[in-house]
Protein backbone atom coordinates (compact mmCIF):
# COMPACT_ATOMS: atom_id res chain seq x y z
CA UNK A 1 0.00 0.00 0.00
CA UNK A 2 1.41 3.39 -1.00
CA UNK A 3 1.31 6.03 1.75
CA UNK A 4 0.48 9.40 0.18
CA UNK A 5 -0.17 11.44 3.33
CA UNK A 6 1.25 11.59 6.87
CA UNK A 7 -0.18 13.89 9.58
CA UNK A 8 1.19 15.19 12.90
CA UNK A 9 -0.35 17.45 15.53
CA UNK A 10 1.81 20.21 16.97
CA UNK A 11 1.64 23.01 19.54
CA UNK A 12 2.56 26.58 18.67
CA UNK A 13 6.12 26.38 20.00
CA UNK A 14 6.79 23.15 18.05
CA UNK A 15 6.12 24.48 14.54
CA UNK A 16 9.55 26.02 14.10
CA UNK A 17 11.25 22.71 14.94
CA UNK A 18 9.00 20.86 12.48
CA UNK A 19 9.86 23.28 9.67
CA UNK A 20 13.56 23.02 10.54
CA UNK A 21 13.38 19.23 10.22
CA UNK A 22 11.60 19.52 6.86
CA UNK A 23 14.41 21.77 5.65
CA UNK A 24 17.09 19.39 6.90
CA UNK A 25 15.37 16.41 5.24
CA UNK A 26 15.69 18.22 1.87
CA UNK A 27 11.97 17.58 1.42
CA UNK A 28 10.28 18.15 -1.94
CA UNK A 29 6.49 18.26 -1.95
CA UNK A 30 3.43 19.81 -0.34
CA UNK A 31 2.92 20.52 3.37
CA UNK A 32 -0.70 21.19 4.36
CA UNK A 33 -1.27 22.93 7.70
CA UNK A 34 -4.62 23.23 9.47
CA UNK A 35 -4.88 25.55 12.47
CA UNK A 36 -7.58 26.40 14.98
CA UNK A 37 -7.83 29.57 17.05
CA UNK A 38 -8.76 28.43 20.55
CA UNK A 39 -10.42 31.76 21.35
CA UNK A 40 -12.63 32.17 18.28
CA UNK A 41 -12.62 28.47 17.22
CA UNK A 42 -11.90 29.65 13.65
CA UNK A 43 -10.26 26.97 11.49
CA UNK A 44 -7.90 27.73 8.61
CA UNK A 45 -6.00 25.69 6.02
CA UNK A 46 -2.68 26.72 4.46
CA UNK A 47 -0.08 25.09 2.22
CA UNK A 48 3.69 25.38 1.98
CA UNK A 49 5.39 23.96 -1.11
CA UNK A 50 9.00 22.79 -0.77
CA UNK A 51 11.76 22.02 -3.25
CA UNK A 52 14.81 20.21 -1.90
CA UNK A 53 14.36 21.64 1.60
CA UNK A 54 13.50 25.19 0.55
CA UNK A 55 10.09 26.86 0.43
CA UNK A 56 8.99 27.94 -3.06
CA UNK A 57 5.33 28.83 -2.43
CA UNK A 58 2.85 29.51 0.36
CA UNK A 59 -0.88 30.18 0.28
CA UNK A 60 -4.36 29.00 1.15
CA UNK A 61 -4.33 26.33 -1.58
CA UNK A 62 -2.14 24.78 -4.28
CA UNK A 63 -2.74 26.70 -7.53
CA UNK A 64 -2.37 25.15 -10.96
CA UNK A 65 0.04 26.68 -13.46
CA UNK A 66 -2.52 29.01 -15.04
CA UNK A 67 -3.87 30.23 -11.69
CA UNK A 68 -0.36 30.97 -10.44
CA UNK A 69 0.58 32.75 -13.67
CA UNK A 70 -2.54 34.93 -13.45
CA UNK A 71 -1.85 35.81 -9.81
CA UNK A 72 1.63 37.01 -10.75
CA UNK A 73 0.55 38.63 -14.01
CA UNK A 74 -2.29 40.62 -12.43
CA UNK A 75 0.27 41.98 -9.96
CA UNK A 76 3.03 42.97 -12.40
CA UNK A 77 1.55 43.14 -15.95
CA UNK A 78 -2.27 43.28 -15.64
CA UNK A 79 -2.80 44.56 -19.18
CA UNK A 80 -0.64 41.93 -20.90
CA UNK A 81 -0.94 38.74 -18.87
CA UNK A 82 -4.04 37.23 -20.52
CA UNK A 83 -2.62 37.40 -24.04
CA UNK A 84 0.88 36.42 -22.95
CA UNK A 85 -0.38 33.36 -21.07
CA UNK A 86 -2.22 32.08 -24.15
CA UNK A 87 0.99 32.38 -26.17
CA UNK A 88 3.08 30.57 -23.55
CA UNK A 89 0.62 27.69 -23.16
CA UNK A 90 0.88 27.01 -26.91
CA UNK A 91 4.69 27.05 -26.82
CA UNK A 92 5.57 24.88 -23.81
CA UNK A 93 5.94 21.08 -23.96
CA UNK A 94 3.88 20.36 -20.83
CA UNK A 95 0.78 22.55 -20.69
CA UNK A 96 0.34 21.72 -16.97
CA UNK A 97 3.89 22.56 -15.89
CA UNK A 98 4.19 25.46 -13.44
CA UNK A 99 7.92 25.86 -14.07
CA UNK A 100 7.60 25.93 -17.87
CA UNK A 101 4.68 28.37 -17.71
CA UNK A 102 6.41 30.91 -15.46
CA UNK A 103 9.71 30.53 -17.32
CA UNK A 104 7.87 31.19 -20.60
CA UNK A 105 6.42 34.42 -19.18
CA UNK A 106 9.90 35.43 -18.04
CA UNK A 107 11.26 34.86 -21.56
CA UNK A 108 8.47 37.08 -22.92
CA UNK A 109 9.57 39.73 -20.37
CA UNK A 110 6.13 39.70 -18.75
CA UNK A 111 7.71 38.61 -15.46
CA UNK A 112 11.16 38.75 -13.88
CA UNK A 113 12.43 35.98 -11.63
CA UNK A 114 13.45 38.56 -9.01
CA UNK A 115 9.85 39.86 -8.93
CA UNK A 116 8.42 36.36 -8.66
CA UNK A 117 10.76 35.43 -5.81
CA UNK A 118 10.09 38.67 -3.94
CA UNK A 119 6.32 38.26 -4.34
CA UNK A 120 6.38 34.68 -3.05
CA UNK A 121 8.74 35.51 -0.18
CA UNK A 122 6.53 38.33 1.05
CA UNK A 123 3.46 36.08 1.19
CA UNK A 124 5.35 33.16 2.72
CA UNK A 125 6.46 35.46 5.54
CA UNK A 126 2.85 36.58 6.12
CA UNK A 127 1.75 32.94 6.18
CA UNK A 128 4.51 31.76 8.54
CA UNK A 129 3.80 34.73 10.78
CA UNK A 130 0.16 33.68 11.08
CA UNK A 131 0.98 29.99 11.55
CA UNK A 132 3.41 30.78 14.37
CA UNK A 133 0.57 31.99 16.62
CA UNK A 134 -1.68 28.91 16.48
CA UNK A 135 -1.47 25.15 17.15
CA UNK A 136 -2.53 22.78 14.39
CA UNK A 137 -2.00 19.69 12.28
CA UNK A 138 0.74 19.38 9.67
CA UNK A 139 0.32 16.91 6.79
CA UNK A 140 2.92 15.69 4.30
CA UNK A 141 1.12 15.31 0.98
CA UNK A 142 3.06 13.22 -1.54
CA UNK A 143 0.16 12.98 -4.01
CA UNK A 144 0.31 16.52 -5.44
CA UNK A 145 2.99 17.66 -7.86
CA UNK A 146 3.98 21.33 -8.08
CA UNK A 147 7.07 21.55 -10.26
CA UNK A 148 8.42 24.96 -9.36
CA UNK A 149 11.51 26.81 -8.15
CA UNK A 150 13.04 30.24 -8.88
CA UNK A 151 15.15 30.82 -11.99
CA UNK A 152 17.34 28.61 -14.11
CA UNK A 153 19.42 27.69 -11.03
CA UNK A 154 16.23 26.45 -9.31
CA UNK A 155 16.48 28.49 -6.10
CA UNK A 156 14.19 28.40 -3.08
CA UNK A 157 13.72 30.80 -0.18
CA UNK A 158 16.58 30.89 2.32
CA UNK A 159 15.36 29.61 5.71
CA UNK A 160 17.84 31.68 7.76
CA UNK A 161 16.72 34.86 6.01
CA UNK A 162 13.05 34.00 6.60
CA UNK A 163 13.64 33.36 10.32
CA UNK A 164 15.53 36.63 10.73
CA UNK A 165 12.78 38.66 9.10
CA UNK A 166 10.10 36.89 11.13
CA UNK A 167 11.95 37.74 14.36
CA UNK A 168 12.11 41.42 13.40
CA UNK A 169 8.42 41.45 12.57
CA UNK A 170 7.49 39.75 15.86
CA UNK A 171 9.17 42.61 17.71
CA UNK A 172 7.09 45.11 15.75
CA UNK A 173 3.91 43.18 16.52
CA UNK A 174 4.82 43.24 20.22
CA UNK A 175 5.02 47.05 20.12
CA UNK A 176 1.29 47.22 19.31
CA UNK A 177 0.32 45.46 22.57
CA UNK A 178 -1.83 45.86 24.59
CA UNK A 179 -3.93 47.89 22.12
CA UNK A 180 -3.70 45.04 19.59
CA UNK A 181 -3.26 41.77 21.54
CA UNK A 182 -2.42 39.69 18.44
CA UNK A 183 -2.84 39.53 14.67
CA UNK A 184 -5.84 37.27 15.28
CA UNK A 185 -7.61 39.97 17.30
CA UNK A 186 -10.98 41.10 15.95
CA UNK A 187 -11.51 44.86 15.59
CA UNK A 188 -14.88 46.41 16.33
CA UNK A 189 -16.08 50.00 16.33
CA UNK A 190 -16.21 51.71 19.69
CA UNK A 191 -19.55 53.39 20.31
CA UNK A 192 -19.56 56.73 18.55
CA UNK A 193 -16.14 55.99 17.10
CA UNK A 194 -17.23 56.17 13.47
CA UNK A 195 -18.82 59.58 14.02
CA UNK A 196 -15.41 60.91 15.02
CA UNK A 197 -13.72 59.81 11.76
CA UNK A 198 -13.42 62.76 9.38
CA UNK A 199 -11.14 61.11 6.79
CA UNK A 200 -13.48 59.69 4.13
CA UNK A 201 -11.05 56.94 3.06
CA UNK A 202 -10.58 55.71 6.62
CA UNK A 203 -14.30 55.92 7.29
CA UNK A 204 -15.08 53.88 4.16
CA UNK A 205 -12.54 51.23 5.18
CA UNK A 206 -13.96 50.93 8.69
CA UNK A 207 -17.52 50.70 7.39
CA UNK A 208 -16.55 47.95 4.94
CA UNK A 209 -14.25 45.77 7.05
CA UNK A 210 -14.83 46.31 10.76
CA UNK A 211 -17.81 44.09 11.61
CA UNK A 212 -16.82 42.51 14.92
CA UNK A 213 -16.28 39.16 13.17
CA UNK A 214 -13.32 39.55 10.82
CA UNK A 215 -9.85 39.34 12.37
CA UNK A 216 -7.03 41.74 11.61
CA UNK A 217 -5.08 39.07 9.73
CA UNK A 218 -8.12 38.16 7.62
CA UNK A 219 -8.71 41.81 6.71
CA UNK A 220 -5.09 42.05 5.56
CA UNK A 221 -5.37 38.83 3.52
CA UNK A 222 -8.54 39.94 1.75
CA UNK A 223 -6.90 43.26 0.91
CA UNK A 224 -3.65 41.44 -0.05
CA UNK A 225 -1.74 43.88 2.15
CA UNK A 226 1.08 43.37 4.64
CA UNK A 227 -0.64 42.56 7.98
CA UNK A 228 1.97 44.63 9.80
CA UNK A 229 1.08 47.74 7.78
CA UNK A 230 -2.62 47.13 8.37
CA UNK A 231 -1.94 46.69 12.10
CA UNK A 232 -0.04 49.98 12.20
CA UNK A 233 -3.10 51.82 10.85
CA UNK A 234 -5.41 50.05 13.28
CA UNK A 235 -3.07 50.88 16.15
CA UNK A 236 -3.40 54.58 15.33
CA UNK A 237 -7.18 54.23 15.11
CA UNK A 238 -7.26 52.41 18.44
CA UNK A 239 -5.23 55.21 20.01
CA UNK A 240 -7.76 57.69 18.63
CA UNK A 241 -10.55 55.71 20.27
CA UNK A 242 -12.24 54.67 17.02
CA UNK A 243 -11.77 50.91 17.32
CA UNK A 244 -11.25 48.29 20.01
CA UNK A 245 -10.27 44.63 19.81
CA UNK A 246 -11.85 41.38 20.96
CA UNK A 247 -10.53 37.81 20.99
CA UNK A 248 -13.89 36.35 19.95
CA UNK A 249 -16.44 37.45 17.33
CA UNK A 250 -18.94 39.99 18.65
CA UNK A 251 -22.60 39.73 17.66
CA UNK A 252 -24.70 42.72 16.58
CA UNK A 253 -26.58 42.97 19.87
CA UNK A 254 -23.29 43.38 21.74
CA UNK A 255 -22.22 46.11 19.34
CA UNK A 256 -25.56 47.89 19.57
CA UNK A 257 -25.49 47.79 23.38
CA UNK A 258 -22.26 49.73 23.71
CA UNK A 259 -23.71 52.53 25.82
CA UNK A 260 -20.62 53.62 27.70
CA UNK A 261 -20.27 57.37 28.27
CA UNK A 262 -18.07 59.12 25.71
CA UNK A 263 -15.05 61.07 26.96
CA UNK A 264 -13.02 63.39 24.73
CA UNK A 265 -9.36 63.76 25.78
CA UNK A 266 -7.44 66.66 24.22
CA UNK A 267 -3.68 66.70 24.85
CA UNK A 268 -0.72 67.25 22.52
CA UNK A 269 1.41 64.69 24.41
CA UNK A 270 1.16 61.14 22.97
CA UNK A 271 2.33 59.78 26.34
CA UNK A 272 -0.55 61.47 28.19
CA UNK A 273 -3.07 60.37 25.53
CA UNK A 274 -1.89 56.76 25.83
CA UNK A 275 -2.11 56.92 29.62
CA UNK A 276 -5.64 58.39 29.48
CA UNK A 277 -6.79 55.73 27.02
CA UNK A 278 -5.25 52.93 29.09
CA UNK A 279 -6.83 54.22 32.31
CA UNK A 280 -10.31 55.00 31.01
CA UNK A 281 -10.73 52.77 27.95
CA UNK A 282 -12.17 49.76 29.77
CA UNK A 283 -15.01 51.76 31.35
CA UNK A 284 -15.68 54.54 28.87
CA UNK A 285 -15.57 55.26 25.15
CA UNK A 286 -12.46 57.42 24.81
CA UNK A 287 -11.86 59.70 21.82
CA UNK A 288 -8.29 61.03 21.72
CA UNK A 289 -7.36 64.33 20.07
CA UNK A 290 -3.85 65.74 19.70
CA UNK A 291 -4.99 69.33 19.11
CA UNK A 292 -7.86 71.69 19.85
CA UNK A 293 -9.44 71.62 16.39
CA UNK A 294 -9.62 67.83 16.34
CA UNK A 295 -10.98 67.80 19.89
CA UNK A 296 -13.69 70.36 19.15
CA UNK A 297 -14.73 68.34 16.12
CA UNK A 298 -15.20 65.27 18.36
CA UNK A 299 -17.22 67.32 20.83
CA UNK A 300 -19.54 68.81 18.20
CA UNK A 301 -20.20 65.48 16.45
CA UNK A 302 -20.72 63.09 19.38
CA UNK A 303 -22.89 62.77 22.48
CA UNK A 304 -20.13 63.72 24.90
CA UNK A 305 -20.33 63.05 28.64
CA UNK A 306 -17.02 64.61 29.75
CA UNK A 307 -13.94 66.44 28.41
CA UNK A 308 -10.35 66.14 29.64
CA UNK A 309 -8.36 69.11 28.38
CA UNK A 310 -4.68 70.09 28.52
CA UNK A 311 -4.12 73.69 29.60
CA UNK A 312 -1.01 74.28 27.46
CA UNK A 313 -1.23 73.33 23.78
CA UNK A 314 0.74 74.78 20.84
CA UNK A 315 -2.18 75.85 18.64
CA UNK A 316 -5.01 77.01 20.93
CA UNK A 317 -4.54 76.86 24.70
CA UNK A 318 -6.90 74.94 26.93
CA UNK A 319 -8.44 78.05 28.49
CA UNK A 320 -9.61 79.28 25.09
CA UNK A 321 -10.95 75.84 24.17
CA UNK A 322 -12.79 75.60 27.49
CA UNK A 323 -14.30 79.04 27.00
CA UNK A 324 -15.39 78.12 23.45
CA UNK A 325 -17.13 74.97 24.70
CA UNK A 326 -18.95 76.85 27.45
CA UNK A 327 -20.37 79.39 24.99
CA UNK A 328 -22.48 76.62 23.43
CA UNK A 329 -25.71 76.28 25.47
CA UNK A 330 -25.90 72.47 25.39
CA UNK A 331 -22.35 72.22 26.82
CA UNK A 332 -22.76 74.63 29.73
CA UNK A 333 -23.14 71.76 32.22
CA UNK A 334 -20.61 69.46 30.52
CA UNK A 335 -17.87 68.36 32.98
CA UNK A 336 -14.47 69.67 31.85
CA UNK A 337 -11.33 68.48 33.65
CA UNK A 338 -8.33 70.71 33.03
CA UNK A 339 -4.84 69.16 33.03
CA UNK A 340 -1.75 71.24 33.74
CA UNK A 341 1.86 70.92 34.81
CA UNK A 342 1.57 74.29 36.61
CA UNK A 343 0.00 74.04 40.04
CA UNK A 344 -0.78 77.58 41.10
CA UNK A 345 -3.70 79.66 42.34
CA UNK A 346 -3.64 81.99 39.32
CA UNK A 347 -3.88 79.11 36.82
CA UNK A 348 -6.68 77.47 38.78
CA UNK A 349 -8.51 80.80 38.94
CA UNK A 350 -8.15 81.31 35.18
CA UNK A 351 -9.41 77.79 34.58
CA UNK A 352 -12.43 78.42 36.79
CA UNK A 353 -13.27 81.62 34.94
CA UNK A 354 -12.95 79.83 31.58
CA UNK A 355 -15.45 77.25 32.81
CA UNK A 356 -13.42 74.23 33.93
CA UNK A 357 -15.11 71.88 36.40
CA UNK A 358 -11.94 70.43 37.91
CA UNK A 359 -8.22 71.15 37.87
CA UNK A 360 -5.79 68.17 37.84
CA UNK A 361 -2.04 68.69 38.14
CA UNK A 362 0.44 66.55 36.20
CA UNK A 363 1.74 64.06 37.06
CA UNK A 364 -1.37 62.39 38.43
CA UNK A 365 -1.99 58.75 39.25
CA UNK A 366 -4.51 56.62 37.39
CA UNK A 367 -6.66 55.90 40.43
CA UNK A 368 -7.04 59.61 41.16
CA UNK A 369 -8.20 60.24 37.59
CA UNK A 370 -10.66 57.33 37.71
CA UNK A 371 -12.20 58.60 40.94
CA UNK A 372 -12.66 62.12 39.59
CA UNK A 373 -14.24 60.90 36.34
CA UNK A 374 -16.44 58.44 38.24
CA UNK A 375 -17.69 61.23 40.50
CA UNK A 376 -18.94 63.14 37.47
CA UNK A 377 -20.30 60.23 35.44
CA UNK A 378 -21.38 57.82 38.16
CA UNK A 379 -19.78 54.85 36.36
Amino acid sequence: MNITMQSYRYETEQLNLLLESIKNEQYTGIISIKTQDRSSQAQKSQVLIWHEGKIVYGGSKVPNNQEFALILGKKFQPNLIDTALKIVLKQIDNSDSVQETINGLVKLKILKWEEVESFVKERVIWLLEELSTLPGTITYDFSVNFDFCFGEDCRGLDWVSLKSELTNRQQKWASFAPSIPSMNAIPFLSGGGLNAVTNSTVRQHLEQWVDGKTSLIDIAKQLDKDPLNIANSYYQWAQAGWVKFATKPIDKTQLQNTNQPIIVCIDDSPIIRTMLNRTLGDRYQVLLASNAVEGLNFIYNNSISLVILDLSMPDIDGLEVCSTIRKIPKFQELPIIMLTARDGFVNKFKGKIAGSSKYLTKPFNEQELLEIVSNYLGV
